[in-house]
């Protein structure tokens, strides 16, 4: 009778833990699929945060922007003042400049 309650505890705990990988990965997958555009700055001075005058000023652009970027190796190095502003920077601002757009 010992050896069967052992073996029900081993069962409830592999059962357990696949319910928490299920869990895990069907939450993974609602907060990738929900939540693409939410960011967090954690900056001290809010370096990548887009102010409300910024907000309000891209709302009323009617017409599309274009942007180049034409980058260097090195020269955010040489030029940009810290924080440096990354290709991958400029994307991520791009993207949301595009919510705030039509």
């Amino acid at each position: 009778m010992r050896s069967s309650s052992f073996m029900n505890r081993l069962s409830l705990s592999w059962i357990s833990v696949a319910l928490y990988v299920v869990c895990f990965i069907c939450s993974n997958i609602l907060v990738d699929a929900n939540l693409t555009s939410a960011r967090l700055d954690l900056t001290q001075d809010r370096t990548y945060t887009i102010s409300e005058a910024t907000k309000q000023i891209l709302e009323e652009i009617k017409e599309p922007i274009k942007l180049r970027l034409y980058s260097s190796a090195g020269i955010e190095d040489n030029i940009l003042p810290a924080p440096p502003l990354t290709k991958n920077a400029v994307f991520f601002f791009m993207i949301t400049y595009n919510s705030f757009s039509v």
